[in-house]
């Protein structure tokens, strides 16, 4: 019985064909010029900070420096970086196994999710940054204040990521809501 239950599994796995409009989107979503962005810019972002990560040591006198201060930055960049190739997989690879509405939803979750992860783990590293240069100065007034405007910038970095994640999904949800609709 298990041997005719393959069989025909066998001879329907082929039968399941995809519509064109199904197809059109999925091409639309794989090509779409706000997805390639997403992707450039984590390539690039991955890029920099693993090059900052090889030369630190060296460049910014890091024998100088705690090792807990070096160890949080190696440890805050890989964390920066591997956020970076999680995002390059979900942008890259959308289950394609489900239908298309499905898929879309999916990926639009996961967006969000990474939106959240990387602009915490990009302050996280902007943070040990901070945290790296400033651990051996000694602070005056003004060196206050400057740390201060360092660290409000920070945040403000942080802010406008978080808004530019969310800027760059609304859109994509706004096409897969578009193209769902011709569907």
């Amino acid at each position: 019985m298990e041997i005719d239950d393959l069989k025909n599994t066998w001879q329907n796995s082929g039968n399941q064909h995809t519509g064109a409009e199904a197809l059109s989107l999925m091409t639309e979503l794989k090509n779409n010029g706000r997805l390639k962005r997403m992707r450039k810019r984590l390539i690039i972002e991955s890029t920099l900070v693993f090059v900052f990560i090889l030369l630190f040591y060296n460049g910014l006198d890091g024998a100088e420096k705690p090792l807990w201060t070096n160890i949080i930055l190696v440890l805050s960049g890989l964390i920066y970086i591997t956020n970076r190739l999680i995002g390059l997989r979900i942008v890259n690879l959308p289950n394609t196994d489900l239908d298309v509405k499905t898929m879309s939803i999916q990926l639009l979750k996961k967006l969000k999710n990474l939106s959240f992860t990387s602009c915490g783990s990009a302050f996280f590293f902007g943070g040990s940054m901070l945290l790296f240069m400033t651990i051996n100065i000694e602070f005056t007034t003004h060196k206050y204040i400057f740390l201060g405007g360092l660290i409000l910038g920070l945040f403000a970095f942080t802010l406008i990521s978080y808004k530019i994640w969310n800027q760059q999904i609304s859109r994509l949800k706004g096409l897969i809501s578009q193209l769902s609709e011709d569907l």
